[in-house]
């Protein structure tokens, strides 16, 4: 499952990933706003949850059995996902966090996250030695710690995600529950429905594309997609540097 697909943005072969180096993100102001971010969501869960007939869907990821040894919030279904970048990118992003408005694809003007190593490596590209990075890259994660860059690596980020109540979807267009609810609010792609059956009006916290057979209208066949589309809901929490092999 290693190297090919859709979104592959560095081919090659190799047969597994091993992780090199990790570091812990600092960054204690977008702490802050991601939690008040949380705050308010749980508020509309609550609120929805109250609605008659409604519930709050309970979601399952790959990652939950390592992510509850880190604490997460399972009432705003709060995960740990992972995002695949470029080097180019990874010192915007331990700057300033993620940020929707330079993000984009099949699914949607919003940031994409995985449940899967091998989906978040396809939208790599790698760091040598040699190439010296981006301006500050190396010196940030290598020669400020008394490390020495390990050659050719790869970057990911991994994130404590609120997805509150997500809608699910088999082709990005429409709710896989209801066939005529669409899930954006509008052709733009950035901004989601709102919820059915609640008001005032509540948008949908996130997207999940779900896998299923090409033949019953599904468009992705071996990895969840997770799409959200307001940056301050993700809180990238490590940085890893890993090799293909």
């Amino acid at each position: 499952h290693l190297g090919f697909g859709r979104d592959v943005k560095e081919p090659g072969r190799y047969s597994k990933l091993t992780p090199i180096h990790a570091w812990q993100i600092d960054a204690p102001s977008r702490q802050s706003k991601y939690m008040l971010e949380r705050q308010d969501i749980q508020q509309n869960l609550t609120m929805i949850s109250g609605a008659d007939g409604m519930g709050v869907p309970t979601l399952n990821t790959k990652l939950d059995s390592p992510a509850s040894q880190l604490g997460v919030d399972s009432s705003v279904n709060e995960k740990f996902l992972l995002h695949g970048t470029q080097p180019e990118r990874v010192m915007a992003i331990l700057n300033n966090g993620m940020n929707e408005r330079f993000s984009g694809g099949h699914f949607g003007k919003g940031i994409y996250l995985a449940e899967d190593a091998a989906k978040m490596d396809q939208y790599g590209t790698s760091d040598t030695r040699e190439s010296e990075g981006p301006p500050g890259l190396h010196q940030c994660l290598y020669a400020s710690h008394g490390i020495e860059h390990p050659g050719r690596v790869y970057y990911a980020f991994i994130c404590r995600t609120t997805l509150g109540f997500p809608v699910c979807t088999k082709d990005g267009q429409v709710d896989i529950r209801n066939p005529e609810q669409a899930v954006f609010a509008g052709s733009d792609q950035r901004e989601l429905a709102a919820i059915p059956k609640v008001d005032p009006p509540i948008p949908y916290n996130a997207m999940i594309v779900e896998t299923g057979p090409a033949a019953e209208g599904y468009a992705l066949v071996r990895h969840r997609e997770f799409v959200v589309f307001h940056a301050i809901q993700i809180l990238p929490e490590f940085l890893i540097a890993y090799k293909r092999e």
